[in-house]
This record gives C-alpha cells, sequence and structure tokens, in this order.
C-alpha cells in the first residue's frame, strides 16, 4: 500500500475521480456525526474475491461490472476488518467507530454531502498479486477541524524519548539494508568506431592522473573518495574521505 495523494477538494471533484461502475461504502465516524466514502477500485474488488474464495490473486482480473449481492457481501466482511484497523489507528486522535452502513455502486447516487462541500480526499495504491488499483476515502473536512485541538494535543504530549525510541529502532531496521556500492574512475570517451574495433589485447589509455582519487557511489549517488587497491587475493576499495554533495 502506497499514499499517493492527500487533499482537500470540493466533493464534486471528488466524485469526478471515481470509476463507473465501482464499489462504494458509507462510512459511519461513531459517536460522531456524519460519514465518509470509501472507494474501491472494480479491480481489487474482483481480486479480494477471488482470493476469499481460495484464488491466488496472481492472474490480473480486469472486468467492468457492477459487483454482485455476493461479492458484496464477502466484501463486506473485508471492509469490516480493514475498518476495524483504521479505527485502531485513530485511537491515539480519539476513539471512532468506523461502520458500513451502506454500498452502492455509481458515483453518482452519492448524495450524503453537498456538491460544493469540502472533503479531504486520500488516494491509496494497493497491490495484491498482480493486480494495482486505487481506495480512495473521503472525510468531511469539518469533521477533521473539530479534532484539530486533538490533533494538536497529540503533539504537545509526543516524548521526545518515544521520538529516539523510533529512531533507534528505525536505524535497526536499516542497518540490514543491501546497498550498492561502486567504485568508478571517470574521465575517459571513445568514439563508436574505435569500439566496435576493439580487440583482445587492446590498451585503452584513461586521461586520469595515476594519483587521481576514485568515486565510491552509494546506489547511484557519490558518497567516498578513496583508491582501488589489493586485499588479500582480491581487489578492494580504500575509503580516504566522504565526497561533499555537490
Amino acid at each position: 500500500m502506497n499514499l499517493v495523494s492527500l487533499e482537500q477538494i470540493s466533493y464534486a471533484e471528488f466524485l469526478e475521480g471515481l470509476a463507473s461502475p465501482t464499489f462504494i461504502a458509507f462510512v459511519g465516524l461513531r459517536p460522531y456525526e456524519g460519514a465518509a466514502v470509501m472507494e474501491v477500485n472494480p479491480a481489487l474488488v474482483f481480486t479480494f474475491v477471488e482470493m476469499l474464495l481460495g484464488g491466488d490473486g496472481k492472474a490480473a482480473v480486469n472486468l467492468h461490472r457492477k459487483a454482485t449481492e455476493i461479492e458484496k457481501n464477502l466484501m463486506r466482511n473485508l471492509l469490516r476488518i480493514i475498518l476495524q484497523d483504521l479505527g485502531e489507528a485513530w485511537k491515539s486522535v480519539t476513539d471512532i467507530r468506523f461502520a458500513v452502513q451502506s454500498l452502492a455502486d455509481e458515483p453518482q447516487g452519492l448524495n450524503i454531502f453537498s456538491q460544493s462541500e469540502a472533503v479531504v480526499a486520500i488516494g491509496i495504491e494497493v497491490g495484491v498479486g498482480s493486480t494495482t488499483g486505487m481506495i480512495n476515502f473521503a472525510l468531511p473536512s469539518i469533521f477533521i477541524k473539530r479534532l484539530r485541538h486533538m490533533f494538536e494535543r497529540l503533539r504537545r504530549v509526543q516524548p521526545a524519548e518515544s521520538k529516539r525510541r523510533d529512531q533507534a529502532h528505525m536505524a535497526e531496521l536499516l542497518a540490514r539494508v543491501g546497498l550498492n556500492l561502486e567504485a568508478r574512475l571517470d574521465g575517459v570517451t571513445i568514439s563508436t568506431g574505435n569500439l566496435l574495433n576493439l580487440e583482445v589485447g587492446d590498451v585503452l589509455v584513461l586521461d586520469a592522473p595515476l594519483d587521481q582519487k576514485i568515486t565510491a557511489l552509494l546506489n547511484g549517488e557519490p558518497k567516498f573518495w578513496g583508491e582501488v587497491g589489493i586485499a588479500g587475493t582480491k581487489l578492494g576499495f580504500k575509503v580516504d574521505c566522504e565526497r561533499e554533495r555537490d
């Protein structure tokens, strides 16, 4: 899952971005008044249904139709799990019980907000098996504004120690991430004609002096200056200093 958009737009603009037909859920925000709209791309819906019925989800699903009542009931059960996790995520701010109130197929019939009302639109790209699609969520902007003081309180009370623990945990996770290290000596060009005529034993003269430092790149980004040497029975790269950013 990847968050791809988060913006405040009019409800009419939100509806314009939805597919037709599609899968739409009206979501209650208990104990608060009002509701939210959750739209799941049809390709994701049919992939979810396939997996719920025992499929592996590896085959791309490309259907353009409304979900049947059986498919809707399966999706309703899946949405309960998704919305339960969403409620857990909100607990640090306030206790909200997200619950599916009803389902719809067409954006044109969604009249829970006025066309000009502002909503906070959240777009999430979801990959399931070989299928990729969007889940779009719209919350009334006035609902977010009513909870503004709770967000501000959360920022004030968040302890610095918690941030340090998070940073240490992130550093621990990143310590196991692999990086590609490449030692490169730049500064020589060759014509295509000469390249095509190269034979075994030919020597290319580089435009670099013998004492020139070699650049080491991490994932394609210049990071260190150093020199190539022998380490046992292998070539090695000795780091002399960190390279300053251009």
